[in-house]
């Protein structure tokens, strides 16, 4: 017979239910040890272990938090000259200068600043990022812009496509005057 063993959802410690799944393990401790996982039910039989077989049903949990994240306040880049990037950005993105503060600028607008100091540029540690646009015509007009300004893009001639093999999402990749690579997208390629 298989009957549990034991029952325990314990989402009360800040923990939510994301996904489930069936698997084995030595002690149901090997799961809750490393706080990733949650057992909810066991049963005898699983083989190969030597000390508390059993099935296991675990669950994938994430952390609750108190708070959604919204719409990105700013984030820092390194770059070489801090006013010629502003520059760049005001141009290539029509962000507008925000605020100076020692050794850099802060561009932006509504969505999002980017604060630029003074530093080593380090784009391969950056991956890239990437902007929401309304729909197919805002990313086509991007690109004309784009390239009127001069603008390293990425895939010439075949700029616009998706993010990656079989996404919906479609957009064009460009980097900055310190390597940086950004995206402009449109979710869904509407």
């Amino acid at each position: 017979m298989h009957s549990p063993s034991f029952a325990l959802i314990n989402t009360a410690a800040g923990f939510e239910v994301n996904t489930s799944k069936r698997v084995c393990a030595r002690r149901a401790d090997d799961f809750l040890e490393r706080r990733s996982v949650n057992v909810v039910s066991a049963s005898q039989g699983c083989r190969g272990w030597r000390s508390w077989r059993g099935s296991i049903t675990a669950v994938t949990l994430r952390m609750k938090v108190p708070f959604t994240v919204g719409v990105v306040g700013h984030f820092g880049l390194a770059v070489r000259k801090p006013k010629k990037s502003a520059r760049w950005f005001e141009r290539a993105l029509g962000l507008q200068t925000q605020f100076e503060f020692e050794d850099g600028i802060a561009v932006g607008n509504k969505n999002v600043t980017i604060a630029l100091h003074k530093g080593k540029p380090s784009p391969k540690t950056f991956g890239h990022m990437s902007f929401h646009l309304p729909n197919m015509a805002a990313l086509r007009e991007a690109l004309v812009h784009l390239k009127e300004q001069k603008v390293e893009i990425e895939d010439p001639g075949d700029e616009i496509g998706p993010e990656a093999e079989g996404s919906k999402n479609v957009g064009i990749w460009f980097r900055d005057l310190d390597g940086y690579r950004w995206e402009l997208n449109v979710p869904g390629g509407r």
